[in-house]
């Protein structure tokens, strides 16, 4: 799914920061109802580019039935703890 693939490729090109912290905050959170992303965090430490990727991403049900194993592979891939926000 094109959408994970560019929250991973910025979460990688940036680790350690506040804003990737977010956006796997994000990520997980489309993912399992487990996780939670703080939408003040969203606007306060988000560029635009990060906040209409994360705007997308609320819309991911929205998508194909056959894009969840992808999200699945996206959580169990390690680049996301549960608690990294």
């Amino acid at each position: 799914m094109k959408i994970l693939n560019e929250i991973l490729a910025l979460i990688v090109e940036h680790p350690r920061t506040g804003s990737s912290r977010v956006l796997a905050a994000a990520l997980a959170s489309a993912c399992n109802t487990h996780y939670a992303v703080s939408l003040l965090d969203v606007s306060a430490r988000l560029d635009e580019n990060s906040m209409r990727l994360v705007a997308r991403l609320a819309r991911i049900t929205q998508g194909r039935c056959e894009q969840v194993p992808d999200m699945r592979s996206c959580l169990s891939s390690g680049a996301m703890k549960k608690g990294s926000s």
